[in-house]
């Protein structure tokens, strides 16, 4: 893979962080963004940490888990990076998942859902209606 090199930042290096605890994980070289932009400190990783995927494979036993994506995602889905902002994350018994999801998480373990449509399904309620 080549790295086009920024003339002003070089190799224009970031720190990528876990989406859902906040560990720092590796490094990002950028190299050269459009109009030469410098990159921006930390990134989320597109990949939880190994401390959060082995909490997450425990929790599947439990049921299916719902990770939450925060609704800025939108706004970076079509560049060619795979931002992703986690919300939370919600483990829910797999039958009353497959009753939620008129059966679609029949034969998942995972499943990604946009905050807003967690907040219509009753997963994720807002601030002001309490905790969540």
């Amino acid at each position: 893979m080549d790295i086009r090199l920024s003339k002003e930042h070089g190799v224009n290096p970031s720190l990528s962080y876990c989406p859902i605890c906040g560990k720092d994980m590796d490094v990002v070289l950028f190299g050269r963004l459009p109009n030469d932009e410098q990159a921006p400190r930390k990134v989320p990783s597109a990949e939880p940490c190994d401390g959060c995927k082995e909490e997450i494979d425990g929790y599947e036993k439990q049921g299916v888990v719902f990770l939450v994506i925060d609704d800025r995602y939108h706004e970076f889905k079509n560049k060619s990076t795979p931002w992703v902002f986690f919300h939370s994350l919600h483990v829910i018994k797999r039958e009353a998942a497959d009753r939620l999801t008129n059966g679609f998480t029949k034969d998942k373990s995972k499943v990604f859902m946009d905050l807003s449509v967690a907040k219509r399904a009753g997963i994720v309620k807002d601030p002001e209606e309490g905790e969540r």
